[in-house]
């Protein structure tokens, strides 16, 4: 129910009286919310009990289904292309906030949990956040102490940081290294080691393992900069296709391919890397299009399913290339010859394991989740048992997010970081919530139990 806000109880009031007239929508084998294409046998054909069970008006709840399946889809199709805008596939990923100790403002890196106190990012995201780009771990280390992280995981919440990040020890920062010298085909550079493990004070309940590179295509996931192509998805959020929008949407893409020659890679290719040339970033639509790594994907893993047929990390978003001022570097928000480059965490597994006490066996979810945008406005929903998480957006990158509020009426535990336009809130027992997003557009992620 999208409205002006109201009182939580006056809410409560008029929300009740609607639950004897609100429409159930069970949808068996439904086509994705983008329409591209039918959804494949190894999608479930029935809805999660916490989805089919949840009452709200019939748009939301049609909308939220719609979803559901899409992404379902999406996962299970390799030849699904497009930026899709989901939080509820991939558990283990989430945000790096970064902030500077004493200073306004904060900035955004992807990441991923590896172990169940550790989420593994780009190095680089840690080492020129004060503006300096320092070259190597020691000269990035002394710089730790001046900033304030956090970790954000859609499924789960906030996570604090418990102790300074660890640099890999032969970082060398990829803007000083790459590329290799014009004319000399036998040099390659690198490597770059351009991870840093960030340790958190919690234990998340999900997290990925390292895995060898397979056959299947792999996915991106991330949280960058992005704009919304299609008309019919921009108009429903209430803003002009193709305006750039700040980052920090969860978002999975697909690669055309990955590669881990200079042949292929071009002379900006690290000993250690493995890349993979995209196209234009059609966002929710289209074949075999995907999107160039961008502002805030860095530290990104690049999934690949395991021998079991489980999803694990083969890489992290490093850098792209050429890069500015190269007249071929193009935008990463526009069709572009760039490539992106990603660490290829099979030279680093033993790093890994030594510093987070592996090696892990892969995980599984605990959750079943579904993701969404919603425009301004409060969404009511009555008879839910879970996680839900909002982040908040403007339209304009230089707006200011307003934080999203999350009201309960029963058992339940909530964060908010208002300042990044984050509110997270676990609900023990069926109740009633009203997600009120008091910004342009927000991001909702709903884990049922």
């Amino acid at each position: 129910m999208m409205s002006e806000p109201n009182s939580f109880m006056n809410r409560m009031t008029i929300f009740s009286s609607f639950l004897a007239s609100a429409l159930m929508v069970t949808v068996a084998g439904t086509a994705s919310a983008t329409g591209a294409d039918p959804i494949p046998a190894t999608v479930p054909t029935s809805l999660p009990s916490f989805l089919e069970s949840m009452l709200t008006v019939r748009e939301n709840k049609v909308y939220l289904t719609e979803r559901y399946y899409a992404a379902r889809s999406y996962e299970a199709n390799d030849e699904r292309g497009g930026v899709f805008l989901d939080t509820a596939l991939f558990a283990p990923v989430g945000r790096l906030i970064i902030e500077r100790v004493g200073m306004a403002g904060f900035s955004n890196c992807s990441g991923v949990m590896v172990g169940r106190r550790h989420f593994l990012t780009a190095a680089h995201c840690l080492c020129t956040v004060l503006g300096v780009d320092e070259r190597t771990t020691a000269d990035c280390t002394p710089t730790l102490l001046s900033l304030r992280l956090t970790v954000y995981l859609p499924q789960f919440g906030l996570l604090p940081v418990s102790a300074a990040p660890v640099i890999h020890p032969a970082y060398a920062s990829p803007a000083k290294i790459v590329p290799a010298p014009v004319g000399n085909p036998d040099i390659m550079a690198g490597p770059v080691a351009d991870l840093a493990l960030v340790p958190v004070a919690e234990p998340a309940p999900m997290y990925f393992a390292v895995v060898p590179t397979g056959r299947a295509r792999p996915v991106l996931a991330s949280f960058g900069t992005l704009s919304i192509t299609i008309p019919e998805y921009a108009a429903r959020l209430g803003f002009e296709p193709g305006r750039p929008i700040a980052a920090g949407i969860g978002q999975v893409s697909r690669p055309i391919g990955v590669a881990s020659s200079r042949d292929v890679c071009g002379r900006y290719h690290a000993s250690d890397t493995i890349c993979s040339r995209f196209s234009e970033p059609t966002v929710e639509a289209e074949f075999l299009q995907s999107a160039a790594v961008c502002q805030g994907d860095s530290g990104a893993p690049l999934l690949q399913r395991g021998a079991d047929g489980s999803w694990g990390v083969v890489g992290i978003a490093s850098y792209y290339s050429p890069p500015p001022p190269d007249p071929l570097a193009g935008s990463c928000l526009v069709d572009s010859p760039r490539v992106s480059h990603f660490v290829d965490l099979q030279r680093y597994t033993d790093w890994i394991n030594s510093e987070i006490g592996g090696p892990l066996s892969l995980s599984s979810s605990p959750y079943i989740c579904v993701s969404a945008l919603f425009a301004r406005g409060a969404l009511d929903i009555f008879g839910y048992t879970g996680s839900i998480t909002v982040t908040a957006f403007e339209k304009s990158s230089s707006g200011e997010v307003r934080a999203p509020v999350i009201a309960v009426s029963g058992d339940y535990r909530c964060q908010t970081a208002p300042s990044f336009g984050l509110a997270a809130c676990d609900i023990s027992n069926p109740s009633y919530a009203m997600i009120q997003i008091n910004s342009d557009f927000g991001q909702v992620t709903m884990c049922g139990r």
